[in-house]
């Protein structure tokens, strides 16, 4: 931007940065995918590292020139080696795979700049439907960077192929963080099972005491009832800060003119003013006052798990059971999907234009008020609540009659597309192995969090029900 270029000057005349700020500044941007800011970079170095921000260019543009280059055995020259490998990985990991090796026998590399090779390869390996790198060395691979984020992608490859003892040694080579998490902990105790290794009791049994789908799923394992742990509110008098009145009463004030936007700006920069403690005493008073998105902000600012009258108000709950009804629904699921979908909050708004409690595309909203015999008055409607759960009903109620009512497929066609369910679907996988296997993370997450908020809400109702029905979990994927 030109308006920073007086900065810029004045930090030259001052010094300027120096070739290691300037060299290590062009290697983010390759990986950032950003070649105008390497050649940008010229204008502060020296002839030599001129010549090397030349050449890192190049291979921006062209990663296989480092297959047809000479270059010196230096630090720079390596970086050059090394990045270029990496953009070529994304292109072609098998033949990324063949110039590594050959280049490794000419330059002697870093232990950073090998990683940062090898883990290219194994990455775009483990996506590619083409031309992958050998799998044996992509398992080795694995095993030695210890990188959660691939080994995750390998394990749900796992998980999609029943490769139970695959599983079992991918799970070691977890951070102890992350085999702490209910999933991974689900996948220990059923692949220990699959494998019939010993007396696996314990690990469903802990594992059935969180509010979680896996746990849920644990729980059915043992013919338990679900845990929702909640957590009491606390008492009323405990100390509290000024700021807290302070945020309240300005975002009063801005609902009373109907500033609802503003008022949920004014909301989240007083949590941020404020203690854990203040946040949660923040959530009652949201509760109180009838600001049931503002609640779930101020549990989800606090971190506040457990307290799940804050996380899953019943708001606008009498529009949901009469839709439901209109639409042969469970109101549980629609609230469900409504609380996933934007927090309960009737003017949320996605950076891909979709829009309210149910976050519909006009698109689908224009098509389903066809269905519907309603008039469909604007884009602006879908922030009224009634009209956005009736057309988001609508919409689920025809995914759920393509799917023979089948929820699970249902609630990833409606995050992910019927397109992509389609391709996703061999009718080969139970449910657990195809959910927590999906491909991308978000409908993976949302279709796990949908179900399971629906066993919460209705277990705030006082209503049983099962995370899954016998269909649901007869079918196959």
């Amino acid at each position: 931007d030109d308006a920073c270029n007086p900065l810029f000057d004045r930090w030259m005349a001052a010094g300027g940065p120096d070739d290691a700020l300037i060299w290590s500044r062009a290697l983010k941007a390759f990986k950032a995918k950003n070649g105008h800011l390497i050649r940008y970079l010229k204008r502060f170095a020296g002839n030599a590292l001129q010549r090397d921000l030349d050449e890192l260019g190049a291979v921006y543009r062209r990663p296989s020139r480092i297959e047809e280059e000479h270059y010196q055995d230096t630090l720079r020259h390596g970086d050059i080696v090394a990045y270029g490998v990496f953009r070529l990985a994304q292109l072609s990991p098998s033949r990324a795979y063949k110039t590594m090796t050959a280049l490794a026998e000419r330059h002697r590399l870093t232990p950073e700049q090998s990683d940062l090779m090898r883990g290219s390869i194994v990455r775009h390996s483990l996506f590619a439907e083409r031309a992958p790198a050998p799998a044996g060395w992509v398992d080795t691979e694995i095993e030695r960077l210890r990188d959660d984020e691939l080994t995750l992608i390998w394990l749900r490859k796992q998980i999609a192929r029943g490769e139970w003892a695959a599983i079992q040694r991918g799970l070691r080579w977890l951070s102890s963080s992350a085999q702490g998490q209910d999933r991974w902990r689900y996948w220990d105790a059923r692949s220990r099972d699959q494998l019939g290794l010993g007396s696996t009791e314990a690990l469903w049994e802990a594992l059935s005491q969180s509010r979680s789908f896996h746990g849920f799923l644990a729980a059915d394992h043992l013919g338990a009832a679900y845990q929702l742990n909640a957590r009491v509110p606390p008492a009323l008098d405990r100390p509290q800060s000024p700021a807290i009145w302070l945020g309240v009463g300005r975002v009063h004030e801005l609902l009373v003119l109907k500033q609802q936007r503003l008022a949920k700006e004014q909301w989240r920069h007083t949590l941020n003013q404020v203690s854990p403690t203040d946040r949660e005493r923040l959530g009652d008073i949201a509760i109180e006052q009838n600001w049931f998105d503002l609640a779930i902000d101020a549990a989800n600012s606090g971190a506040i798990w457990d307290r799940i009258d804050l996380r899953f108000p019943a708001v606008h709950w009498e529009e949901f059971q009469r839709i439901a009804a209109l639409q042969q629904l469970d109101a549980y699921e629609l609230i469900a999907i409504a609380r996933r979908e934007s927090g309960l909050y009737p003017l949320a708004r996605s950076k891909v234009g979709a829009r309210g409690l149910m976050q519909l595309m006009p698109s689908t909203a224009r098509s389903m008020a066809v269905k519907q015999n309603t008039r469909y008055r604007g884009d602006a409607s879908l922030y009224q609540p009634s009209t956005n759960i009736l057309l988001g009903a609508t919409y689920y109620r025809e995914l759920m009659r393509r799917y023979e009512l089948n929820r699970v497929k249902s609630l990833a066609a409606y995050n992910a597309g019927p397109s992509r369910v389609s391709r996703w679907s061999s009718g080969e996988l139970p449910v657990d192995q195809w959910v927590d296997s999906l491909p991308f993370g978000e409908t993976r997450e949302y279709v796990q969090a949908v179900l399971a908020y629906t066993v919460i809400y209705r277990a705030r109702s006082g209503v049983t029900g099962f995370l899954l029905s016998e269909s649901e979990r007869a079918a196959s994927y």
